[in-house]
């Protein structure tokens, strides 16, 4: 029983040091961010303060303007918050609504007396992101997909999940039904006069268009088919999120505060010019996520014509015999032996 209970302990221990250490290094991370980001004003914003004059977030503290709670709640949060942003589709729906409503839970004073500017911006950029991601499934994510169906390597499925692989063969044999179903109504049309046979084909073609269409646009949105192209690792989006606040404010300090009127256009969503700063450095983070998406998907684009020259698969067949291949694998390693 001691032995248990001493095993026991020394556990908890280490989760409870593991946790700690967990939420110091958010909050230094998130502190760092935010010294990089917004002037001590904007952040008190953050945390539902509006002080005049403006005090530091150490002083603020020191004065219980801000408990130690909100503080280390928001300070953790803000990482994760940027990597969210800083990612283009890593996460699912319930991400995005779970993020969604904790942007709403942390940037809002819950007696709804105090709304600050910041912490206004902090919400709307949650509804940006998600209409964000929106475009890019519609679009950039869009021809990926058909790049995809152009080449269907077998090395990609080692870059997929079992049930992306599972969707995708899906498609492929609903593709493939299509096919067969536009030839019979081909046979058909023989039976039919010019003018009918015009008709049923201009209908034919106007279902299966808006049926491709829903289907694509539902398999991107649960696909993120640019990982198939280039890198998704963890360390390189970790890396790139910590990053993100120092070129964002590098653009915004050296570029976007050249762009005739962005001062005036900024003065319609803020009060204050600390307010303008930030909102600043936010956009340039937003024109370095962009720059750095079309560089990505120019490079892409040639990785994509190097694997076309190298391995075009004319038969889909043989890509849904390979991933059937994967999943009797996967069956076989997790019957018990």
């Amino acid at each position: 029983m001691g032995s248990a209970a001493l095993i026991s302990g020394t556990i908890s221990t280490a989760c409870l040091s593991l946790i700690a250490s967990t939420l110091f290094g958010l909050g230094v991370a998130g502190q760092v961010i935010l010294n990089v980001m917004a002037k001590p004003s904007v952040q008190l914003g953050l945390y539902g303060i509006k002080h005049f004059p403006p005090i530091s977030v150490s002083d603020a503290l020191d004065k219980e303007l801000i408990s130690g709670q909100k503080f280390v709640t928001v300070t953790c949060f803000i990482p994760l918050y940027m990597m969210y942003m800083n990612a283009t589709m890593p996460f699912g729906f319930q991400t995005d609504v779970m993020f969604l409503m904790l942007s709403y839970s942390m940037f809002n004073d819950p007696n709804g007396i105090t709304d600050t500017v910041p912490s206004r911006i902090m919400r709307r950029i949650a509804v940006l992101k998600i209409i964000a991601k929106a475009i890019y499934n519609l679009t950039i994510n869009r021809v990926y997909y058909r790049w995809h169906k152009k080449i269907q390597p077998c090395f990609f499925a080692d870059k997929l999940s079992s049930g992306d692989l599972q969707r995708i063969e899906s498609e492929i044999e609903e593709d493939n039904e299509r096919e067969n179903r536009e030839e019979a109504a081909a046979i058909k049309d023989a039976a039919y006069p010019l003018v009918l046979r015009f008709l049923r084909r201009a209908f034919r073609a106007i279902d299966d268009t808006t049926r491709t269409w829903w289907r694509e646009l539902l398999l991107c949105s649960k696909i993120d088919f640019s990982k198939m192209f280039g890198s998704s690792s963890l360390y390189r989006r970790v890396l790139s999120t910590f990053l993100l606040p120092r070129a964002g404010e590098y653009v915004s300090t050296h570029w976007l505060i050249l762009v005739p009127g962005m001062n005036t256009f900024l003065n319609q969503f803020t009060d204050t010019p600390d307010e303008s700063l930030f909102l600043r450095n936010i956009l340039g983070c937003a024109v370095v996520v962009l720059a750095r998406e079309l560089v990505s998907f120019s490079l892409n684009y040639f990785r994509f014509r190097q694997l076309q020259s190298i391995d075009v698969d004319e038969d889909p067949s043989d890509y849904c015999r390979y991933m059937a291949e994967v999943y009797d694998e996967g069956d076989e390693r997790q019957q018990p032996h």
